[in-house]
C-alpha cells in the first residue's frame, strides 16, 4: 500500500507509492525519508555545472584551469595527469573503522584523494568547458559531447557551431539562443523544435522550414505568425525586421512571449504512456519525471535517457537498476554514486569507471571488490560490504545519498542553485 510520510528536512507531505516501495524491496533499501525535491536537491548539490576557476594542480604546480575554486579544501590534479596511468587511485585505500560514522569516514577520504581538476576527456581545444567529451573548437560550455564549435551553450550534443543554446542534440547545427532542439539548421530562438530549417522564434514546431513567428506547426513552410504566405511575400515580411538591431529583437521576443501564451497548456508528454510530468518522450510508466527520453518505468527522473527500471536519478544514459545516482551513465545495479560510469554493482562510489562490485570507492578504474579503494577477495567483500551496511543502518546512514554538507563545492557553485 501506499505511505504517506512527511519529509525530515522541508517537514512536507509526500508519498511513497505501492510501485515505489516495490522498487526499494527490489534493491533492498530502505522508503526515503526525504520528499522528491529535496532528494533531488541533494544529489544536484555535488554537481558544479558552470562555474570554472584558474588554479594551481596540487601535483605538478603548473596553472590550471578547474571546476574547484583555489580555496576549495579539496586536493586537486590537472586532470591529463588525474587520467593518466601515473595517478593510482588504489595509493589512498584505508580500512573501515567501525566506532565511527560512515559519512564522517567518507568525508575524511573525499578530502585526502585528489580529485579531477575538470570532466574534459577526448578533446581537443576544449580548456575552458566543463562536462565535454569528444569534442573539438568548443568555449564556456557545459555537458557538451560530440560537438564542434560550439560557445556558451549547455547540453549540446552531436551538433556544431550553435551559441547561446540549451539542449540541442542530435546535428543542429547554426542555432542561436535555441532551447530544446534536435536536428535543425539555421534557426535562432527556437524552443521545443525538431527538424526546422531557416527559422526564426518558433514554439513547438517540427519539420518547418522558413518559418517565423509561428507555434504548434507541422510540416509548414513561408508562415509568418502562423499564416500561410507565398515564398515572397514571406520574405518581404521578414525583411521588414532589422534584426542586427537590439531594440527589434527585444520587440520580436515579446511578439513572441505573447504568441506563446495563445497554446493550450502542454506538459510536453509526447509518445508515451502512463507518464507524469514534463518534457517526456517515447516512455512509459514514469512517475513524476522531467527531459527524460526513452524510459521505462521510471520515478523521480531529471534529464535521464534510454534507461530501465531506475529512480532518483538526475543526468545519465544507459542506466538499470541504479537508485539516487547523478550522471552514472551505462551502469546497471549502482546506487548512491556520481560519476559511475561503464561499470554495475557499486554503491557510494565516485568519479569510477568500468568497473564492478565496489563500496565507498573515489577515482578507481578497472576494478572490483574494493571498498574505500582498498583491495579485497571476493568472498572477504561481500562479508566486509555486509558489515559496513549493518553498521550504516544502526546510525540511519543506509539508503541516504552523501549530505551536502561533504558535498565538494558551494552550493551556489552548483545546479541545486540553479533548479
Amino acid at each position: 500500500m501506499s505511505e504517506e510520510r512527511t519529509c525530515t528536512l522541508s517537514q512536507k507531505k509526500f508519498t511513497v507509492t505501492d510501485n515505489d516501495i516495490k522498487f526499494y524491496e527490489k534493491l533492498e533499501v530502505p522508503t526515503p525519508t526525504l520528499c522528491p525535491i529535496v532528494r533531488l536537491a541533494r544529489r544536484m548539490s555535488f554537481r558544479n555545472e558552470r562555474a570554472i576557476y584558474y588554479r594551481k594542480c596540487d601535483k605538478t604546480g603548473k596553472r590550471i584551469v578547474s571546476s574547484f575554486h583555489e580555496n576549495s579544501p579539496h586536493k586537486v590534479f590537472d586532470k591529463e595527469y588525474w587520467y593518466s596511468e601515473k595517478f593510482d587511485p588504489m595509493d589512498y585505500g584505508r580500512d573501515f573503522d567501525f566506532t565511527r560514522p560512515f559519512f564522517e569516514q567518507f568525508h575524511e577520504f573525499l578530502l585526502d584523494i585528489p580529485l579531477p581538476s575538470l570532466r574534459v576527456e577526448s578533446s581537443e581545444n576544449c580548456d575552458f568547458n566543463s562536462d565535454t567529451g569528444k569534442s573539438k573548437d568548443c568555449y564556456l560550455c557545459s555537458r557538451t559531447h560530440e560537438s564542434e564549435k560550439m560557445l556558451y551553450c549547455y547540453r549540446g550534443n552531436q551538433s556544431s557551431e550553435c551559441v547561446d543554446c540549451r539542449q540541442v542534440l542530435n546535428h543542429c547545427e547554426m542555432l542561436y539562443e535555441c532551447i530544446e532542439c534536435s536536428n535543425c539548421y539555421n534557426g535562432q530562438f527556437l524552443e521545443h523544435c525538431t527538424q526546422c530549417v531557416d527559422s526564426s522564434y518558433l514554439h513547438s514546431c517540427t519539420n518547418c522550414n522558413s518559418c517565423f513567428l509561428c507555434t504548434g506547426l507541422e510540416r509548414k513552410q513561408f508562415h509568418f505568425m502562423n499564416e500561410r504566405y507565398s515564398k515572397e511575400e514571406y520574405e518581404k515580411k521578414v525583411s521588414e525586421f532589422n534584426l542586427k538591431s537590439r531594440t527589434t529583437r527585444d520587440v520580436l521576443i515579446k511578439k513572441f512571449t505573447e504568441l506563446k501564451k495563445t497554446l493550450p497548456k502542454n506538459n510536453s508528454i509526447i509518445n508515451s504512456e502512463d507518464c507524469s510530468g514534463a518534457s517526456i518522450f517515447g516512455s512509459k510508466n514514469c512517475h513524476q519525471c522531467y527531459d527524460i527520453h526513452n524510459i521505462q518505468d521510471g520515478r523521480y527522473l531529471f534529464n535521464v535517457n534510454d534507461s530501465l527500471d531506475t529512480g532518483d536519478c538526475y543526468s545519465g544514459k544507459k542506466q538499470e537498476l541504479n537508485y539516487e545516482c547523478t550522471s552514472c551513465s551505462r551502469s546497471y545495479n549502482t546506487k548512491f554514486s556520481m560519476r559511475v560510469t561503464d561499470s554495475s554493482d557499486c554503491d557510494y562510489c565516485l568519479y569510477s569507471r568500468n568497473s564492478k562490485h565496489l563500496f565507498a570507492c573515489i577515482g578507481l578504474k578497472q576494478n572490483s571488490y574494493c571498498i574505500f579503494n582498498k583491495q579485497y577477495s571476493k568472498d572477504e567483500y561481500f562479508i566486509l560490504r555486509e558489515k559496513i551496511i549493518d553498521h550504516m543502518k544502526k546510525g540511519y546512514e543506509w539508503g541516504e545519498f552523501f549530505p551536502i554538507s561533504i558535498a565538494p563545492f558551494a552550493y551556489n557553485e552548483t545546479v541545486a542553485q540553479e533548479y
